[in-house]
């Protein structure tokens, strides 16, 4: 009895696919033939296959929900894109990235609009008690996207860069 591995390949001949150790292992009974041993592990096996058909629908059902998601993300990032250029900027420094790239499809943005939004940005509990979204959510104090633009160009903030700040705390 030798071990055969099975990542050593024949080249020409020259070379063997069996291993000349011979290998004797204690491997706590998992391989006895006795009809106890072979009925634990085919309950683990069929244990295992249970779990597996479990966490794969879970998986596939979170997926499929996320999925769902994705129309929604895409409308959230065009509407941010509309507002590129639009506003008065402070100028300045801009901040890139890849994610800036990639999701607004914008080279960068003024440091100093960031910072803008940032310093300016009301509490939650004031943008709730201005909301104008009827939804269950905003009457109990969920911030809408609209409701914090809306709050924020009344002081006079950079649209975009509003945009981007939602999107970075929500």
């Amino acid at each position: 009895e030798s071990f055969v591995s099975p990542s050593l390949v024949s080249h020409g001949g020259n070379v063997s696919s069996r291993s000349k150790l011979n290998l004797d292992l204690d491997l706590g009974g998992i391989l006895q033939q006795d009809d106890t041993a072979l009925t634990a592990a085919e309950a683990a096996a069929a244990a295992a296959r249970g779990k597996f058909y479990f966490y794969f629908a879970a998986g596939s059902g979170a997926g499929g929900i996320g999925a769902a998601q994705l129309p929604n993300v895409f409308r959230d990032a065009n509407e941010a894109r509309a507002t590129i250029g639009t506003g008065a900027s402070k100028g300045g420094p801009e901040l890139t990235g890849p994610l800036l790239r990639c999701y607004y499809g914008s080279g960068g943005i003024s440091e100093a609009d960031l910072a803008d939004v940032i310093e300016k940005a009301p509490s939650a509990e004031f943008i709730s008690k201005r909301s104008t979204s009827d939804s269950y959510l905003a009457n109990r104090g969920y911030i809408f996207k609209g409701d914090f633009v809306e709050q924020l160009a009344a002081k006079k903030c950079n649209p975009f860069a509003t945009c981007v700040v939602f999107d970075a705390i929500c």
